[in-house]
């Protein structure tokens, strides 16, 4: 970790938030604690910053550094730059560079801010905290310009009227009255300016290096109709899942509406129809009120979907070409590899997987775009592995390892999800982290980044030490959930009961099989940094042999208790490379039998046993095959993205975009790729 970055301008305010003590969201999960609603009148807060400059003649490059709270877009002379920040802690906080080279004005220019503060305790902002504000910092040709400061004028943005809120309180959603709109802010048209509020302290402490932010692009449709011939009926298909924000120009009389519909499938019953009320427990319905000028519906906050409906009152038009979505993904997120291989099913899963994380991927590794819109410590394991594979975008990785490396304020232990006001704490995804550091320098062989988490690394083990028996294995863990898999109807039958918390002397093979995990991999990093190990392995292997080994069937057992053998307590023992040599055949038959009877959470450890077995037509044929369990069943369904389960139906709020879905590129890079070359090969691709 570098020298941090330090603004030379103040942090600025809307004078609603000045002066707010900031609220500590932060505690562990199942520790209570009472924490103060932000006020009312603060929730789904849209404020505009604007500062007017003069850009010395001769200027070739011009560089805007910025930072707000809970989130910006960000305009010069009213041309979109871009979004951000992405999300962090304030101690550890993120920004923006921009850098214009070309089509400078010399002259008068107009740099304006857009920021928004949600206000909800939830996963996807870091918000909730009565913090909001931007920061900003402009150069001419390397020069300093001019700083935020009270030369900054400030109005909020009326027209975003307080909406219900969806998902799990992710969104509010976005009833835009273009009546109450004082003009377009991004120009500093309208009235009502005023100077902003200056914090006398920086409230932040910001990250070294800037983050490379998002890149945005308009999209046409790919199908745009009228529905039943009605010129107010619009019926959007953009082909694929996309993340962002639909686009309308419209006119109409002052005071009317329009209902705006998105979804990510269409209505079993009536194909001209976004189901809207959404699987996934998001609802996107949203109405505009159109001002009788020729209005630009300015959505702010992004969304997941793929179809649109849009309906107009009597006597509006639409303006220009009417409709467009807005993309975001991340900012040069291109492929730097292609896969070559004759077997349709499995180019076609590729191509799925692939298709996943360009559009799912933004500022962080998300759950899902729509529901909880959140970085998750173990959907990482797979989601940032197979797009570091895909894209090569190593700072995007490391940034995430440093998310979750933060919320070891919280508990050393670490944070399910980070950086986010949510406290959720999952086991499993904790223990994973070494093995994310592990796979991380695989892939860029940063030595600096391997000593930077070691005592992050070290920090987990002391936390779950405390749970720890005699012979080393781990009972009881309480504090944070036993998850194993997720939805619970995957888990294989897993025959120990999972009750959040778990009893004092709750012991399982899972968590003890990560527990392990944690320790071989951490031992791996301490040799690789020429450091003596600290973990005795064979001591816990040989509890866990004794506690859930069945010398009968050479099988792994879920508990002591049980004669279950699940997927889920016998792959991990071989990925782990710590299960007995006479259980691997007994395994191997195990898999081949009951193929992926578990959720996408655990097919990333399936597919590397069966790698690990050698049999890499089995890991092929998981990857291919067709039925309840599988990718060949969500393309069945017309899957543009991968699913957070196997098929529609196996959870009941279903998200139809869950790039933790896209393991087989792991597999493919890692597996086929060097074993199977006559099946696929893997190229790179020249930019």
């Amino acid at each position: 970790m570098g020298e941090r970055h330090v603004f030379r301008g103040h942090w600025i305010q809307n004078p609603r938030f000045y002066g707010l003590e900031p609220i500590d969201v932060f505690h562990k999960e199942h520790t209570p604690k009472e924490i103060p609603p932000v006020p009312e009148e603060t929730l789904n807060n849209h404020t505009w910053f604007i500062r007017r400059f003069t850009l010395p003649a001769g200027t070739k490059d011009l560089r805007i550094d910025i930072s707000a709270d809970d989130y910006a877009r960000v305009y010069l002379n009213g041309s979109l730059l871009g979004l951000g920040p992405a999300q962090a802690y304030a101690e550890d906080y993120q920004f923006n560079t921009y850098r214009i080279k070309e089509g400078l004005v010399i002259g008068e220019n107009i740099l304006a801010v857009h920021v928004y503060y949600q206000g909800l305790i939830n996963r996807a902002y870091q918000s909730g905290d009565n913090r909001e504000g931007m920061v900003a910092d402009v150069f001419a040709d390397g020069n300093f310009l001019f700083g935020s400061d009270s030369s900054f004028l400030f109005r909020e943005a009326e027209e975003y009227v307080t909406g219900a809120r969806t998902g799990y309180d992710t969104t509010f959603l976005e009833n835009i009255d273009m009546t109450k709109s004082a003009g377009n802010g991004a120009l500093g048209e309208g009235t009502g300016w005023q100077p902003a509020c200056v914090c006398e302290v920086m409230p932040y402490r910001f990250r070294e290096l800037p983050d490379p932010g998002l890149d945005i692009t308009e999209k046409l449709s790919v199908l745009t109709s009228n529905v039943g011939g009605d010129p107010r009926v619009l019926f959007m298909d953009f082909g694929s899942e996309i993340v962002g924000t639909l686009r309308l120009h419209i006119q109409g009389v002052a005071g009317t509406s329009v209902r705006v519909l998105c979804g990510e499938e269409l209505d079993d019953h009536d194909y001209t129809m976004p189901r809207y009320k959404m699987r996934c427990n998001c609802n996107y319905e949203e109405i505009c009120t159109l001002s009788g000028r020729p209005d630009d519906i300015p959505f702010f906050d992004g969304k997941g979907f793929r179809y649109a409906r849009i309906e107009l009152p009597e006597g509006a038009e639409w303006l220009n070409r009417g409709a467009f979505a807005e993309v975001r993904t991340r900012a040069g997120a291109h492929p730097r590899i292609r896969f070559e291989t004759d077997d349709r099913d499995l180019e076609a899963v590729l191509r799925l997987c692939e298709n996943t994380l360009l559009t799912a991927v933004g500022d962080s590794f998300p759950d899902c775009p729509q529901r909880e819109k959140g970085q998750y410590l173990g959907d990482f394991t797979f989601t940032g592995l197979a797009y570091l594979y895909l894209t090569g975008d190593w700072f995007s990785y490391k940034k995430a390892l440093r998310d979750f490396a933060d919320s070891a304020k919280v508990c050393p232990g670490l944070l399910a999800v980070a950086p986010g006001s949510f406290m959720q704490e999952i086991a499993d995804y904790s223990l994973q982290f070494p093995l994310q550091v592990w796979n991380g320098y695989r892939f860029s062989k940063d030595r600096a980044m391997l000593r930077e988490y070691l005592p992050v690394i070290e920090g987990i083990l002391r936390h779950f030490k405390q749970f720890e028996r005699s012979d080393g294995l781990l009972a009881g863990v309480t504090d944070k959930w036993n998850l194993v898999d997720w939805p619970a109807n995957l888990r294989d039958h897993y025959d120990v009961p999972l009750p959040k918390p778990m009893p004092p002397d709750g012991i399982h093979n899972v968590i003890n099989a990560f527990w392990i995990g944690a320790h071989i991999v951490t031992n791996r990093i301490r040799a690789e940094l020429e450091l003596p190990e600290t973990s005795d392995i064979r001591r816990r292997v040989q509890a866990f042999n004794s506690l859930f080994y069945d010398e009968t069937r050479h099988l792994y057992t879920d508990g002591p208790d049980t004669a279950h053998t699940s997927l889920h307590a016998n792959v991990l023992p071989v990925f782990y490379g710590f299960a007995r040599q006479d259980s691997l055949e007994a395994i191997h038959e195990l898999i081949k039998e009951k193929g992926m009877c578990c959720g996408l959470y655990l097919a990333y450890f399936v597919l590397k046993a069966c790698a690990l077995l050698h049999d890499y037509d089995l890991v092929l044929s998981l990857i291919t095959r067709k039925g309840e369990y599988g990718w060949m069943h969500m393309l069945e369904q017309d899957a543009s993205t991968t699913f957070e389960v196997w098929g529609k139906e196996q959870k009941h709020n279903t998200s139809l975009c869950h790039p933790c879905g896209a393991i087989p590129i792991i597999a493919a890079v890692e597996s086929l790729a060097p074993n199977r070359p006559d099946l696929i090969r893997v190229v790179p691709v020249r930019k």
